[in-house]
């Protein structure tokens, strides 16, 4: 979205980008831009910065730990599992044509494509990991910067 002001606009980036988005997050901004007219911008904010507010109500922190236990402990070999036994029920959705679940964790965003198999049941097919306002990662990268205890949202040098 964006909303013309004197010098400049204002864009706010949804962390649901594709359509068909439901859920708790349907309605969250990942980012929102003060754009100049002389092209420059100013961040005013991102989600990542404020990750602990966005949690979803009646997520259980033991319900998040146990998602991030389960990718840690998978890896890649999460691709190709049964999406309900690995992940639980998701906290939204997006997608129409190739669907995607999304998850909270404690640090991010698991955002999972969906393989729906013909007698019910969906797989696993990819991950990617959002840190809304700044990045996406690989679930290799994810948990890369997890064992090496990086900051989790914390704003890369180039930016």
């Amino acid at each position: 979205m964006c909303y013309e002001v004197d010098d400049g606009s204002i864009v706010v980036e949804p962390i649901i980008n594709l359509m068909g988005g439901l859920g708790f997050f349907a309605d969250k901004a990942a980012r929102v831009l003060f754009v100049y007219t002389n092209g420059t911008e100013k961040v005013l904010y991102r989600a990542a910065e404020h990750w602990s507010s966005l949690k979803p109500p009646g997520l259980l922190e033991s319900q998040i730990r146990a998602r991030s236990s389960k990718l840690t402990e998978a890896r890649e070999r999460v691709l190709g599992m049964n999406l309900a036994s690995v992940l639980g029920e998701s906290d939204s959705t997006m997608g129409s044509g190739v669907d995607h679940r999304l998850y909270y964790l404690e640090d991010a965003l698991a955002i999972v494509t969906c393989d729906h198999q013909p007698g019910g049941g969906e797989l696993i097919e990819g991950i990617s990991i959002l840190k809304p306002g700044l990045r996406h990662l690989t679930l290799k990268e994810w948990l890369e910067t997890a064992q090496t205890g990086s900051a989790p949202n914390a704003v890369p040098r180039h930016q």
